[in-house]
């Protein structure tokens, strides 16, 4: 592979001595686009390149490092930049918390030897997971910083990972950097204010006295004060020669030279601004959209004619191509909707940032670090419309095979609307759970018109009639529906890729059975409108599907799932849809089971859904994808074998076959279904025998939810309290979905009280402001006050409620580094005193 090498650079770099930081920073991206990304370590410099962004404006992630020992404040200042200047930040972490690190190496900042081995592991192992991401990064380096940055190019190669680093700020002195941010009030660190001149690690980084030199505050236990982390390359010996490996084409950019008129065109339009840069991407995007949906149309009409000419369809397997033409207007209606959602998504995100319907982080379940459009709803549908439009024009006589098929697509357009205004009311402002509840069962009514109420049905050859019912039937399959792929959509792409693979599941049922040619067109634009979105809701996600869209995909896949189940509007055969939706509809089932047996609001979030436990075995970002939508494949696949063999049982053996698959691996339902058994076997043991008359504990059931923390000593503490206090029964709920906690336990007493003569306090449990759970006791009044008695009681749990803060805490600081909350481990807390003795002593 070509080779660019720092001697290549010096000429170049002599050009860009006269550049201003911004053009460096136009620069950087006119000339690799996509691979470029900006450092920040949240000091002057780097937010001053932040603001840059920002104002110019240019579309570039920001790296930063969280080493997890750095200052609350610099992270306070990370989330003030992401949120104020709209520009998203990657944070990268070590492989190993502090604590972990601490066990196994011992405290390694101590030593010049182990500092250098700390800052290899807590700062520059992480950026190396992201090395093949990038070919330049743009840092913060300055001249002015003194020492081996004296020398410091404004281009230079980074041999580790193989890309170039950009300095914009070389030249900017002390005054130009504090000018600058005074003049566009940047956001800074406050510690700056507290007399840290240079801002690393809480462990190795201390405020500077005024008659020291500015870096005299890093690594003061070590000394010299011109000790540096090793993260930023600043060598330009030429005699060494490193070398970054890049191609022809992007060394032949980066040196000016103009190979082909397409690079000219960019390099010459730098000098227009980046807003004709941006101008002229759109223009030439357009051109070659248009290009492609022309030649795609002339393809797919040339094959059409050749097709029915040719009478070629009848030469194939019939199982493969049994309904001749007919697929034609469902594979263009696929592709205008993959073409509307991708050109629309961006605009729609532009209006959903200026309305104010995105998805604000909470650092409790949403853990993203910027504020991210929900535009799912609105893009689909929109989508939607258009791909429906140019299949109709298209194939006219599409829709003139029955009768009802126009009144079915005007009944699910009015329901869809409704739908998407009241996700997008619960995207903006926030509303109750029973409140969203109404509008779906509203949607689902608006939906009867169409023809879609299930009268009957049939399971392994017997008929089921539902006579008055049928209306109730089919409203909750459709609600049932919604809050499917509701409740699924809680990680990046999730709900896109399901929707995909269930839509295309009934698109083949409908196609191989004949099935209704509006329900094969929705059933494929659905999927296209998906496709499209998913190219900004992979992960990392860009945009989300929000209430809105995710809603939206569950209310058309069920509506069109029992349209193309039903036979002249009479029978269905529910077992076709359900096998299509059987991962959803499990992981509904088992976070209800769960709810429910804990004693939680089915509405309460947790960390228990598929997808999540998923990410505890290691499936993360495309891999998770892939294998839900091999799982959901799986039982779609069974489905429609069982429809061309006209077989029941081969859609229930290959959705057994997905739920034996999570369960026995213990992947997902494992815990669930032996709280289900645990609960059923106690039920009936007590209508079978009575307890022992020696038993004084009739149960004490302890289940972790979630993650791998051991609760035993907490709940030893708390079961000590109730047979202190004599009570009758005790749950404890913990839910920390930021750190993929939960457990429950539940401890009941024998007792004679009535329940009448009962009392029941179910108490919240919080630390640190964080709601993490609760707990609920039952009692027996007595005969004293009770007043008194729970006096008494609320006092007895402060043992409790200190113990439960330390347990909290220690998780919090060991998961994600929060070390402001409390000490660290005593090996470190040592080594933190007497590092404080030597500062002060410096």
């Amino acid at each position: 592979m070509p080779r660019l090498s720092q001697a290549d650079l010096i000429d170049l770099n002599r050009t860009f001595e006269e550049r201003t930081p911004q053009e460096l920073i136009q620069w950087a991206k006119a000339t690799f686009g996509n691979r470029v990304a900006a450092l920040s370590s949240m000091q002057k410099s780097g937010n001053a390149v932040c603001h840059m962004l920002h104002s110019i404006p240019v579309q570039m992630p920001v790296l930063f490092v969280d080493t997890g020992v750095l200052f609350p404040e610099t992270l306070e200042t990370r989330d003030r930049l992401a949120a104020e200047y709209r520009i998203e930040i990657r944070t990268l972490y070590p492989e190993k918390s502090m604590a972990e690190q601490t066990d196994e190496l011992g405290v390694l900042y101590l030593t010049p030897e182990g500092q250098k081995q700390c800052c290899e592991l807590r700062k520059s192992a992480p950026l190396d997971a992201v090395a093949d991401d990038f070919d330049a990064l743009i840092g913060s380096l300055r001249r002015s910083d003194g020492g081996a940055r004296g020398a410091c190019p404004i281009l230079a190669v980074d041999t580790r990972l193989n890309c170039l680093r950009v300095n914009p700020l070389v030249n900017f002195t002390d005054d130009q950097l504090r000018d600058y941010i005074r003049e566009n009030n940047v956001i800074t660190n406050p510690l700056h204010q507290q007399g840290y001149s240079t801002i690393g690690c809480n462990r190795c980084t201390t405020p500077v006295l005024p008659n020291e030199p500015k870096r005299a505050g890093r690594w003061r236990h070590l000394g010299p004060w011109s000790v540096y982390c090793g993260i930023n390359p600043t060598d330009l010996d030429p005699e060494r020669s490193p070398a970054v490996e890049l191609s022809q084409d992007l060394i032949d950019r980066i040196l000016g030279r103009t190979t082909d008129f397409m690079i000219w065109s960019v390099n010459k339009s730098e000098h227009f601004g980046i807003g004709r840069i941006w101008f002229l991407e759109r223009i030439c995007m357009i051109v070659n959209w248009s290009c492609c949906i022309f030649l795609l149309k002339q393809v797919i009409m040339a094959s059409s004619r050749w097709i029915v000419d040719s009478d070629a369809w009848k030469r194939l397997p019939l199982c493969l191509f049994p309904s001749g033409i007919r697929m034609y207007p469902g594979i263009l209606a696929f592709i205008a909707a993959f073409i509307a959602a991708a050109c629309a998504a961006p605009i729609v995100a532009r209006s959903a940032l200026a309305l104010g319907i995105v998805d604000q982080p909470d650092g409790h379940r949403k853990l993203h670090v910027r504020p991210v459009p929900l535009v799912g709803g609105p893009t689909i549908l929109l989508s939607l419309f258009v791909a429906l439009g140019i299949a109709l024009w298209s194939f006219p006589d599409a829709l003139r095979s029955t009768d009802n098929d126009r009144q079915f697509l005007i009944c699910l357009t009015l329901a869809s609307v409704v739908i998407v205004l009241i996700g997008l009311i619960d995207d903006r402002f926030g509303i109750r759970g029973r409140q969203k509840l109404a509008g779906q069962f509203l949607a689902a009514i608006l939906l009867l018109p169409s023809g879609i109420v299930v009268r009957e049905t049939s399971l392994f050859g017997t008929t089921f009639v539902f006579g008055d019912l049928a209306p109730i039937v089919t409203v909750l399959f459709i609600v049932g529906a919604i809050n499917a792929l509701n409740l699924i959509d809680g990680v990046d792409g999730l709900a896109s890729t399901t929707g995909i693979v269930l839509s295309l599941s009934i698109a083949a049922v409908t196609w191989i059975c004949g099935g209704r040619p509006d329900g094969l067109i929705m059933s494929t634009a659905l999927a296209g409108s998906l496709a499209g979105f998913l190219i900004y809701n992979f992960p990392p996600a860009r945009m989300f599907l929000g209430d809105s869209g995710s809603m939206l995909i569950g209310l058309i896949l069920g509506a069109v799932a029992l349209k193309c189940s039903i036979r002249q509007y009479a029978a269905a055969t529910l077992i076709m849809p359900t096998a299509i939706w059987a991962i959803p509809i499990f992981d509904v089932a088992m976070a209800i089971v769960r709810r429910k047996l804990t004693g939680r609001s089915i509405y309460e979030t947790d960390h228990g859904h598929l997808h999540h436990c998923l990410q505890r075995k290691g499936y993360v970002g495309w891999r998770l994808l892939l294998l839900t939508g091999l799982l959901c494949a799986l039982t779609g696949v069974g489905a429609v074998a069982g429809s061309v063999w006209k077989n029941d049982l081969i859609a229930v053996v290959g959705v057994m076959t997905a739920l034996l698959l999570l369960i026995l691996t213990r992947s997902f339902g494992h815990t669930e279904m032996m709280m289900l058994s645990s609960r059923a076997r106690r039920l009936a043991g007590s209508l079978i025998r009575r307890s022992s008359p020696a038993a004084t504990v009739l149960h004490d059931e302890k289940v972790r939810l979630t993650g791998d923390h051991d609760w035993q000593q907490l709940w030893q503490t708390l079961t000590a309290y109730g047979e202190r206090f004599s009570l009758d029964s005790m749950d404890l709920n913990v839910n920390l979905p930021i750190v993929g906690e939960g457990y429950h336990a539940s401890w009941k007493r024998k007792s004679e009280t009535e329940r009448h003569q009962e009392w029941r306090s179910e108490i919240p449990l919080t630390v640190d402001g964080l709601r993490i759970g609760h707990l609920r006791i039952v009692g027996a009044a007595g005969d004293d006050s009770v007043f008194r008695a729970m006096s008494e009681l609320i006092g007895g749990l402060q043992a409790f409620e200190n113990e439960l803060a330390d347990v909290v805490r220690d998780i919090r600081r060991r998961r994600l580094g929060v070390e402001s909350v409390t000490p660290i481990s005593e090996a470190e807390s040592a080594a933190d005193l007497s590092d404080s003795q030597q500062f002060v002593l410096g």
